[in-house]
């Protein structure tokens, strides 16, 4: 199987233009910033592994930059300076409307005193941050060798700093808990539901195992050892519509070769599927894991719409028509709150109600739409849409949103990451042949 565009570039891999287009300067420099950044990434959230040291490290860059802000600079930098593509995208009418809200708001936080200020803006600047360095991925040799490397890292690091804590503190049946953990496991929501549904695509078996393999991890420590409902919703979310679309693709297009991926894709969906409905029934994993239990609790639900109804009670008219800007704080019951359980409110509470509900069209009601209408419209060798491949990872954001959480600069990288991804296959009008 291969993927070819009419009227434009061809090519073995989904959409990717000939990397052989690049300079010599452009290849080394790509790469380097790749490694550069995924090192530097890693590397700054060092003192989460070291938890003997009992000293909540910062590292910086002449002790000036933080590592997570000059890490998020790197890619933004080396994509502006080497490709001129990247720099129109940048002085474009939409960059350019995001640009200017972006620097209204933060004037407005800032003028408000917002305690979360700066978290805020390096969480937009995240934003900015992922969508270069998924532009550098696809200018590489191989792009998706080093997006699965990125995802594997990631698995491999919660699964270390997971395994390094249980075996220091020793929870047993108690839940354990890490902002570590679950912002790692939000990024790997977008990276795993790509990379799935593009290794399928692809015909990469290996790059399939390794999603699966990530899975496995962040089931293991987000849902039987850290026993957060919200990653077990959103972990579900993203592997069923994954392989649904794998699935679709496989069926319509009566691929050639295609039994192993076919076999791999239906076992997972159905494994998956059952193993989360055992979960939720209680019947598997209850004498190893609180997770049955905590799905069970239905008090925190009243404890979420309680909080929900205190931020929009302290909202006055026109905070709630133009928003307090970035990194705002709002009293409730847990006191100062800067992103609500219901994050989804974060939007209405920063930036005012009609982009709140804006987001709230896009996320809901129009990408699932989309999603629906090109699932089911798949022809053989006809064009595969990019929804196919992006939507299960905005439907897990999505997710969690609504349930807990979901607003760092993790989960904003792979937003940028996504919508990266999506608009250079949107436009190449791609098409499956075998």
């Amino acid at each position: 199987m291969s993927i070819s565009k009419r009227n434009g570039f061809e090519g073995s891999e989904f959409g990717i233009r000939k990397y052989n287009s690049l300079t010599l300067r452009q290849m080394f420099i790509t790469h380097i910033a790749i490694l550069l950044t995924l090192f530097l990434w890693l590397y700054s959230d060092y003192q989460f592994i070291n938890i003997n040291s009992g000293v909540d490290a910062k590292p910086r860059i002449f002790f000036v930059i933080p590592f997570n802000l000059f890490n998020l600079l790197i890619p933004i930098i080396v994509a502006y300076n080497l490709f001129g593509e990247y720099r129109q995208k940048l002085i474009s009418s939409n960059t350019a409307l995001i640009l200017f809200l972006f620097v209204i708001y933060s004037v407005l936080g800032f003028a408000n005193g917002s305690p979360y200020y700066k978290t805020d803006v390096l969480t937009a600047v995240a934003y900015f941050s992922g969508y270069a360095f998924m532009w550098l991925i696809l200018k590489s040799k191989n792009p998706q060798y080093y997006f699965s490397l990125m995802m594997f890292l990631f698995s491999l690091f919660i699964l270390l700093k997971s395994y390094i804590d249980q075996l220091y503190f020793n929870f047993g049946l108690d839940r354990y808990t890490s902002q570590f953990l679950y912002n790692y496991t939000l990024l790997l929501y977008f990276l795993t539901g790509i990379n799935a549904v593009w290794a399928v695509v692809n015909k990469r078996r290996v790059y399939l195992i390794l999603t699966l393999i990530s899975w496995s991890i962040m089931f293991y420590c987000g849902v039987l050892l850290g026993a957060t409902r919200s990653l077990a919703v959103s972990l579900g979310v993203v592997i069923i519509f994954s392989l649904l679309s794998s699935f679709f693709i496989l069926k319509k297009n009566q691929l050639k070769n295609s039994l192993f991926m076919i076999v791999i894709v239906v076992i997972s969906l159905l494994s998956f599927s059952y193993i989360l409905y055992s979960i939720v029934e209680g019947t598997m994993f209850s004498s190893s894991s609180v997770i049955s239990q905590r799905i069970e609790q239905n008090h925190t639900i009243d404890f979420r719409i309680e909080e929900a109804t205190e931020v929009l009670n302290q909202l006055n008219i026109i905070d709630f028509f133009i928003g307090r800007g970035l990194g705002i704080t709002i009293k409730t019951v847990l006191g100062q709150t800067h992103v609500p359980h219901i994050a989804i409110l974060w939007f209405l509470m920063s930036f005012g109600v009609v982009p709140f509900l804006y987001i709230v069209y896009l996320l809901y009601i129009k990408t699932p739409s989309i999603y629906l209408k090109r699932l089911l419209s798949i022809k053989r060798k006809g064009i595969i849409h990019p929804i196919l491949l992006v939507a299960p990872s905005l439907f897990a954001w999505s997710a969690a949103l609504l349930i807990s959480g979901g607003i760092s600069y993790f989960s904003f990288f792979g937003i940028g990451i996504t919508l990266c991804f999506y608009n250079n296959f949107r436009k190449s009008n791609l098409y499956l042949t075998e």
